[in-house]
């Protein structure tokens, strides 16, 4: 069993409070600690792959605006999914008509803002394409 000797010397020197060192220290784990959440606090959308129903979306604030439009000429759906730091989670699944616009709106709540979300807007002649390719 060892004691602690305040007076016994280490092999590896710790900067001291204040001292240069110390702040370079300190300023090195923050910048880690800042690049590996940034993808979290940033956001990480996930990119819409149907050229048929484009959507736009991203936080602004507390909300998460999505823009969508329905370029196919039958009916679309628009499927929200959103993670916040106050951990709500926000599903949202919208219809479209053919060859037309929608703006969906969702709020996280007061002080929270989306951290993690997923946006798809498909039409459904690219949901039955899709069922039909799954059958092979």
């Amino acid at each position: 069993m060892s004691t602690f000797n305040s007076r016994s010397r280490s092999a590896v020197s710790t900067p001291q409070l204040g001292s240069p060192g110390f702040r370079r220290v300190a300023m090195l784990g923050a910048l880690c600690a800042a690049f590996s959440i940034t993808p979290i606090v940033a956001g990480a959308g996930i990119a819409n792959a149907s050229p048929l129903v484009p959507c736009n979306y991203g936080p602004v604030g507390s909300r998460l605006e999505v823009d969508c439009e329905n370029r196919d000429y039958t009916p679309g759906t628009v499927r929200i999914s959103a993670w916040c730091t106050n951990a709500a989670w926000i599903g949202w699944e919208e219809r479209m008509a053919p060859q037309s616009r929608t703006h969906i709106t969702r709020d996280c709540g007061p002080g929270a803002h989306p951290i993690v979300w997923f946006v798809s807007g498909k039409s459904d002649w690219e949901r039955i394409q899709e069922e039909l390719n799954d059958d092979d």
